[in-house]
């Protein structure tokens, strides 16, 4: 099976996906867009959205719940050896 074969057989072209944390490539080779313009969220912007600088958010969640994309790839991160949450998404399946 070619890399992006099962985002291309759950999905239509056209519809938007997600590949968190860090997998811009599978936009590229499903050819479809990400969801939301924050395409990639790593641990620590969770973290700066707990006290964004002037009110900006970057906050990928929030796209998420608004378009509920047909499919969506989440992995652990590991920073420093250690497996870091996204945002919640282990813990709380959101």
């Amino acid at each position: 099976m070619q890399l992006g074969a099962g985002i291309e057989i759950h999905s239509k072209p056209g519809e938007k996906i997600a590949a968190y944390s860090w997998h811009p490539f599978q936009y590229i080779v499903s050819e479809r867009l990400p969801i939301s313009g924050a395409f990639v969220f790593m641990p620590w912007q969770a973290k700066y959205n707990e006290n964004p600088i002037f009110g900006i958010k970057i906050d990928p969640c929030v796209d998420l719940k608004a378009h509920k994309p047909k499919v969506m790839m989440v992995d652990k991160l590991y920073v420093f050896n250690l497996a870091k949450p996204v945002g919640g998404v282990y813990e709380n399946g959101r």
